[in-house]
């Protein structure tokens, strides 16, 4: 009796750990964004080591940051929590 319910309770483990979790489909980047971004981050790296460092001196990339977010946003962020 106790082996076929560990049986039971194995097989029933093992089913719900082959399910694909849907948290980490839905964090995966879409194709292309993780190049986008380390393209952008790589121009702002260069400008901060270069000595600019405020604001208006990054404006261009802040708002390619938020250009780049609008384009590829897929939720709301207060569905995010």
């Amino acid at each position: 009796m106790k082996s076929r319910m560990l049986l039971v309770t194995f097989a029933a483990s093992l089913a719900l750990l082959t399910r694909p979790c849907p948290a980490a489909e839905a964090t995966t980047p879409p194709a292309g964004a993780k190049e986008e971004l380390q393209e952008l981050v790589g121009r702002v790296n260069d400008k901060l080591k270069a000595g600019s460092t405020n604001e208006q001196d990054l404006a261009g990339e802040l708002k390619e940051f938020d250009a780049i977010r609008a384009r590829r946003r897929t939720r709301s962020p207060r569905s995010w929590s």
